[in-house]
């Protein structure tokens, strides 16, 4: 398990920071005002960054939930708030059905100075024992970095 959740490959983009283990398989994509990450972890899991420097908070989560939404009518969702980063952050957690697995999601979204970040972490039930404290472990290593 120790190489599993070994966060030994770092990712920095403008005022972002995190690192992330070099087995997961890595997507960029970058535009004027806005990027995204992806990253593929075992089984099931991955983990969708994305910052925008026009949208809001409220107006990213609700993109995400409705994009969830309509691929997955029937899943359920709960709003909540927590801490990312180090800033005060808006949460939803989605559980939804793919495939006869449970799936769990977690949105979750800051402002910043510079634009805001939205933040997907998946997996379904069946990897969550293994792949949760790696989410962890990858949140933990998130910063936003100051000029």
């Amino acid at each position: 398990m120790a190489s599993k959740t070994a966060l030994d490959t770092n990712f920095e983009k403008g005022f972002f920071r995190m690192a992330y283990p070099s087995s997961w398989k890595k997507e960029f994509q970058d535009a004027e005002a806005s990027w995204q990450l992806s990253l593929q972890g075992p089984g099931t899991a991955f983990i969708v960054i994305a910052a925008d420097l026009d949208a809001g908070v409220d107006e990213m989560l609700e993109a995400a939930l409705q994009t969830l939404k309509d691929d997955y009518p029937e899943l359920e969702y709960e709003t909540s708030t927590g801490e990312i980063c180090g800033a005060p952050s808006k949460v939803v957690e989605v559980r939804f059905f793919s495939f006869d697995f449970s799936n769990l999601c977690r949105l979750e979204a800051i402002p910043s100075e510079e634009g805001t970040i939205l933040f997907l972490f998946q997996c379904n039930d069946f990897d969550a024992e293994e792949i949760e404290p790696v989410f962890e472990a990858i949140r933990a290593s998130m910063s936003l970095l100051s000029e």
